[in-house]
């Protein structure tokens, strides 16, 4: 057994007191923490982004009855949030950007409550500190507000996983719910068929052997088909579901060996800047399970399986196909990682320290981090910099080294230790705040390439308003979007929904242009219109990744205090309208 997870502890575990104890109320303490981060302002900041309006646009047509004159590039890729939107559309005619995401939100802050099935693994303190991990983790909060299948599919990794290191304890029920948890699995979007590999490999080492019973297994097996049939043709009501789940396996074909993925440097940038304390304690943690697994110490399975896993997602992330979402398959291996590496960082600098020392380490250098800091600002923002500046770095180092000397190596290491982790944790934290609560397009602070500005919610108030003001009825006036680019087209049909002539069209026929019509169109596009027809430009879009920097300066910049020199370059369309 490992060292934190005794044959006493895990007896412990087994004998859980029924009723609320303290560690109960630690997860559900945890549970509503990651509620309220999730939900906060969920419709009210950014709006969707193309992914989100292509995943949502199809599941509200259905819902609604209603269909788009023309083709557009809105494609759901998860059947399984395609059929619950479509229900959340039904139930509040229509929805909004909140409805989209709430689902998604919802099952990302459950992901918080996984964890205690892994007690026996990680121990009761490891499996708290991985449930605290999940609640503030940047790019989980960031998929958890996000309108997609990509924090479903995490959900069910993790849960499945949980469940495959401790299939020796399913009951019955237990069992039958896996069942359903793996239907639901397999439709919830592209990732899940990329995260089968590392479920397949811990079955492997595992060895779950099913109920002997062959009547289960035949329920067993029912529930799983049952599952697939309804969730995916949403009882049966439309049988577009398995194209949907078409969709998927394509999608996740085209994150392995696509044509048009992420720069290879981007994931690099994106776990360093936004992930430094999961990257560093993960890190960390994998050799320490390595080294505890040889020893006797750590359960076996666990062990190979994260390692594994991890090197699984660095070969993902190689690939040209790499995008945002593979970005998951790396993250929770090191999250569970740096869950046990925190649990023995805690345990050494928390045994036998020489606080009376160890606090005037603590205060010294604490004041030369936040002093670095601010230098670092200044250093980055000014034209001139005189390189003595740079001496001052030095200190750091040489004051830990007298600090060794004057301490004793371990009671340095071990507040220096606390201290660098706190300050890690700390920039994760500050990067989850970035990606999803501030909804600032200007700090360059998005997951992904393509981003949508707030003036696509301007142009559809402009439109309703002319709508109102030339035919009575927001609703009634006719739209015609013509020779837009494809990330825009679910954005605008989303937008625009309450449109109920709204076609997407390639040319503008003159006799049918009018007071009562507006064109929305690309710029420096050529249409027939009259010459009293005058246009409004409106940027919805912005292009931008972490890895177009012109100096190093501006790329550490970015880095530390999330500032940009110049505005990312935006996509824009024109509404074109009649004069009176």
């Amino acid at each position: 057994m490992s060292e934190s997870v005794n044959l006493k502890e895990v007896d412990t575990i087994a004998a859980a007191p029924a009723g609320f104890t303290v560690e109960r109320a630690m997860y559900a303490l945890l549970a509503t923490a990651a509620l309220l981060a999730r939900v906060l302002g969920l419709g009210a900041g950014m709006p969707l982004l193309p992914l989100e309006t292509a995943q949502a646009l199809p599941a509200w047509r259905d819902a609604m009855n209603l269909a788009l004159t023309g083709a557009t590039t809105a494609a759901a890729q998860s059947p399984l949030l395609y059929t619950v939107q479509r229900f959340i559309f039904w139930m509040t005619d229509g929805g909004n950007d909140a409805w989209v995401r709430l689902f998604p939100a919802l099952v990302g802050a459950a992901l918080v409550l996984v964890p205690w099935a892994l007690r026996r693994q990680l121990g009761r303190g490891g499996a708290l500190i991985l449930a605290g991990l999940i609640a503030v983790d940047p790019w989980l909060l960031a998929f958890s507000r996000l309108g997609d299948g990509a924090i479903l599919s995490t959900a069910g990794a993790l849960l499945l996983w949980a469940a495959l290191l401790n299939w020796d304890r399913l009951s019955a029920m237990q069992w039958r719910l896996l069942a359903v948890a793996t239907a639901l699995f397999v439709l919830s979007g592209p990732l899940a068929w990329l995260l089968l590999p590392p479920l397949a490999l811990t079955a492997v080492l595992t060895r779950p052997a099913l109920p002997a019973d062959n009547r289960e297994r035949r329920w067993l097996l029912g529930l799983f088909a049952a599952t697939v049939v309804i969730v995916a043709t949403g009882w049966l009501a439309y049988w577009d579901g398995w194209g949907v789940l078409s969709s998927s396996v394509s999608a996740a074909l085209s994150f392995v060996g696509g044509d048009l993925g992420y720069p290879l440097l981007w994931p690099v940038t994106r776990l360093i800047v936004d992930q430094p304390f999961v990257f560093a304690v993960g890190v960390i943690g994998l050799v320490l399970l390595l080294r505890g697994m040889r020893a006797g110490a750590a359960d076996r399975s666990l062990t190979i399986g994260l390692g594994v896993w991890a090197v699984y997602g660095v070969v993902l992330l190689a690939l040209p196909g790499r995008s945002p979402m593979t970005l998951l398959i790396l993250g929770l291996p090191l999250l569970v990682a740096a869950a046990w590496g925190t649990a023995r960082l805690l345990r050494f600098c928390l045994t036998e320290t020489d606080w009376q020392d160890g606090s005037l380490i603590a205060v010294a250098l604490g004041v030369l981090l936040v002093t670095s800091y601010f230098l670092s600002a200044g250093y980055l923002s000014a034209q001139i910099v005189d390189a003595r500046m740079l001496l001052f770095y030095l200190i750091v180092p040489l004051l830990v080294a007298f600090f060794v000397w004057w301490s004793g190596w371990q009671t340095t290491a071990q507040v220096t230790g606390l201290l660098v982790a706190a300050t890690l944790l700390l920039a994760s934290l500050s990067s989850a705040w970035d990606l999803s609560l501030r909804g600032d397009l200007l700090r360059g602070n998005r997951l992904f390439e393509t981003s949508t500005q707030q003036n696509v919610r301007m142009l559809a108030d402009d439109v309703a308003q002319l709508g109102a003001i030339r035919v009575g009825d927001p609703g009634e006036i006719d739209v015609y979007v013509a020779q837009v680019e494809s990330p825009l087209q679910p954005v605008l049909g989303w937008y625009l929904r309450f449109v109920r002539d709204l076609r997407f069209v390639d040319a503008i026929d003159p006799a049918l242009y009018g007071r009562n019509v507006l064109v929305i169109s690309a710029p420096n596009v050529q249409l027939a219109l009259p010459s009293a027809a005058v246009g409004s430009d409106y940027p919805l879009v912005q292009d931008w990744l972490p890895t177009g920097f012109d100096t190093w300066r501006n790329r550490l910049r970015w880095a530390l205090f999330r500032e940009l020199r110049q505005l990312p370059a935006s996509s824009s369309v024109v509404l074109w309208v009649q004069e009176d």
